[in-house]
C-alpha cells in the first residue's frame, strides 16, 4: 500500500487520469437537472363547480438547424389545484417547474375567491417567482392562454412583456406575484392587476399573425389532460384585447373592474410621464366655439398635501399636467386656430381644462371611497407623515376599517399647455 501511495505521490499524473476515469462517464451520461421539468412559461387558473382547469403553454426543447422556440399548450383537470396539476404532469411525463413563467392568469372565480392562498401554494411547491406577472381574464383563461400561444409563435409579442408595459405606463402599478403579498397585508391591502380578455371585434388577433400548422394536434388523457399543438389554431375568431382595464384587489379578492375611463382617471393620482388623452367637450372662448377639444397629457406630477382640521383628516391631490392640444372639432374650425400662439390656449381653455381634471379626480375618489378600497394608499401616507394624529383618529372610529369616508379630500390643479 505504501508503494502504491509513492508511486502516486510521485506521479501526480498519473491520479488525475484515475480520478477522470473514475467519475467522467458518469458526467457526460447524466442527464440535466431541468431534463425530467415541464418548463412553463404561462399558466391560466380556473376554478370551476368541480374543482380547477388549469391550461400551460410550456417551452419544448427542438433541435434544428436555426434557432427557434417551440411552444404547446398542455391542460389539465382535478378536483384540487394540486390534482390538476398533476393531471397534467401524468400527461407530459415531467414534473411541473414554474420557475421561469412569465405570467399567470386567472379568472373571475379564482380572483373572487383570493389569490393569496393559491399563488402562496404554488410558490411553496412548484418555485413560482415573485416577479411573475398576474393578469385578471372577466372570463375563462383557457381561450386566453390558446391565444396568448398563437401570438408568441407567429410573432415576437409577449403577454408578460404587456403587462411589464402596462404597470410602467397604464396602471402606474406592479401587478406582480410579490405586489399582491405586499398589498395583501399593509395597512391599505389594494393593489391594482391588468385586465386581458377575449373579444369579438378589437384587439391583438392571434390567427392573423402568419403562424403555420403543425405540432402534435389534440390528444386526450385519462388524467383528465389534454395537449395542444404549439401552432394549431385555437379554434377562434376572437381577439386578445388589453384594453386599458384593471381590476382592483383588497386583501387578494377582486372586488371591481375599473373601466377604461376609470383608468385614466385614476392616472391623475399618479405621477406619470406617459402619454394619455384627456379631452374637453363643448368648450367656447374667443377661439373655439362648442368645441370637442383632445388633449394629449405628456406628464403629470401629482403632490399629496396632508393635514388635520381638528380631528378630522384632510388630503389635499395638487395635479400639475402638461398638456398639448391633438385635435380640434367643431362645425365651423378657423385655419388660424392650429397656428401658435392659439395652441397655447387662453386663460379660459387652462381654467376648463384644471376644473375638468380636479372633476375627474374626484369622482374616482368618491368611487374608492364608497367601496371603501384605499388604492392610492392614503393610510400609509398619513400614518408616514401624521403618525400621532392618525392613530387618534382611527381610535376614534366606531370601525377602523372605515377611515377612507372620514377624510376630507380637497382637489387642486395647475395646468401647463404647451404648443
Amino acid at each position: 500500500m505504501k508503494k502504491i501511495f509513492n508511486f502516486l505521490k510521485n506521479h501526480p499524473i498519473y491520479c488525475l487520469l484515475f480520478l477522470c476515469l473514475l467519475f467522467l462517464p458518469s458526467a457526460v451520461v447524466a442527464q440535466p437537472e431541468n431534463s425530467n421539468k415541464i418548463i412553463v412559461r404561462a399558466l391560466g387558473i380556473d376554478k370551476t363547480t368541480t374543482g380547477y382547469e388549469i391550461s400551460a403553454i410550456i417551452f419544448t426543447p427542438k433541435s434544428s438547424q436555426t434557432f427557434g422556440e417551440n411552444y404547446k399548450v398542455v391542460e389539465g383537470k382535478g378536483d384540487t389545484l394540486y390534482s390538476a396539476l398533476v393531471s397534467m404532469s401524468t400527461q407530459v411525463g415531467k414534473e411541473v417547474a414554474l420557475a421561469h413563467t412569465d405570467v399567470i392568469f386567472v379568472d373571475n372565480k379564482t380572483s373572487e375567491d383570493g389569490l393569496i392562498e393559491t399563488i402562496d401554494y404554488l410558490n411553496r411547491e412548484y418555485s413560482l417567482g415573485s416577479d411573475t406577472y398576474v393578469m385578471y381574464c372577466p372570463s375563462s383563461t383557457k381561450e386566453i392562454v390558446k391565444m396568448a400561444n398563437e401570438l408568441a409563435i407567429g410573432s415576437e409579442i409577449r403577454l408578460g412583456s404587456i403587462s411589464a408595459y402596462d404597470e410602467k405606463n397604464v396602471i402606474l402599478n406592479k401587478s406582480n406575484i410579490e405586489s399582491i403579498y405586499s398589498s395583501a397585508y399593509s395597512p391599505s391591502k389594494c393593489t391594482l392587476l391588468n385586465v386581458i380578455e377575449a373579444s369579438e371585434e378589437e384587439g391583438l388577433d392571434p390567427g392573423g399573425s402568419g403562424a403555420s400548422s403543425g405540432g402534435s394536434g389534440t390528444e386526450g388523457s385519462e388524467t383528465g389532460g389534454s395537449s395542444t399543438g404549439g401552432s394549431g389554431s385555437s379554434g377562434t375568431s376572437k381577439k386578445l384585447l388589453n384594453g386599458g382595464k384593471a381590476a382592483v384587489f383588497k386583501g387578494g379578492k377582486k372586488v371591481m373592474v375599473l373601466s377604461e375611463e376609470d383608468v385614466l382617471k385614476y392616472r391623475f393620482t399618479k405621477n406619470s410621464e406617459f402619454a394619455q388623452t384627456f379631452t374637453l367637450e363643448n368648450f367656447s372662448d374667443a377661439n373655439f366655439t362648442e368645441a370637442k377639444i383632445t388633449f394629449t397629457v405628456t406628464k403629470s406630477n401629482v403632490k399629496y398635501a396632508l393635514s388635520f382640521d381638528k380631528n378630522t383628516p384632510i388630503c389635499k391631490i395638487k395635479i400639475n399636467p402638461t398638456l398639448m392640444i391633438s385635435e380640434v372639432n367643431q362645425s365651423e374650425l378657423d385655419s388660424d386656430i392650429y397656428i401658435s400662439p392659439y395652441m397655447l390656449g387662453t386663460k379660459e381653455l387652462k381654467t376648463a381644462v384644471e376644473a375638468k381634471v380636479c372633476n375627474d379626480t374626484k369622482q374616482i375618489v368618491e368611487k374608492f371611497v364608497d367601496a371603501n378600497l384605499d388604492v392610492n394608499q392614503i393610510y400609509e401616507k398619513f400614518n408616514a407623515k401624521l403618525t400621532k394624529k392618525f392613530q387618534s383618529y382611527l381610535s376614534d372610529l366606531i370601525d377602523e376599517n372605515e377611515y377612507l369616508k372620514g377624510i376630507r379630500f380637497e382637489y387642486e390643479c395647475d395646468a401647463k399647455i404647451i404648443s
